[in-house]
């Protein structure tokens, strides 16, 4: 099962400064909504944009308040130990078990043939 390690944003939305997040346990993530303007949907974009699935313009993910390329890194693992570290931004690449490979072969790494599914799980606001 892959999982996630850690999230690290800069200029990103409205994470400026580099922030890291570490996802500690191996259990359900959850995040709870509410309209607080705290990051919750920018974690979810940020993860899409990450996998290379996001559907948000990259002109509405930069940063708002710097004039810093936007950078996003994920870094995810199996239960085989195997690390894939992705990076998003001015170069992206991807890093499996601390070699470079091309980032197009991110699906096989991830032992699917397209990332098409993973876009119905990213982040949708509900109407309530």
């Amino acid at each position: 099962m892959l999982r996630l390690n850690r999230l690290t944003l800069s200029s990103f939305r409205s994470f400026v400064e580099g922030s890291s997040i570490r996802f500690k346990d191996r259990g359900l993530v959850q995040v709870v909504g509410n309209g607080s303007g705290s990051g919750k949907t920018t974690l979810f974009h940020a993860i899409a944009e990450a996998l290379g699935v996001c559907r948000v313009p990259a002109t509405r993910l930069k940063s708002w308040f710097s004039d810093e390329p936007r950078q996003v890194e994920l870094d995810l693992a199996d239960d085989n130990g195997t690390l894939l570290t992705l990076h998003r931004g001015a170069s992206p690449s991807l890093v499996v078990n601390g070699k470079d490979v091309p980032i197009q072969s991110l699906p096989a790494q991830l032992g699917v043939k397209s990332l098409d599914w993973i876009t119905a799980l990213t982040y949708r606001p509900q109407k309530t």
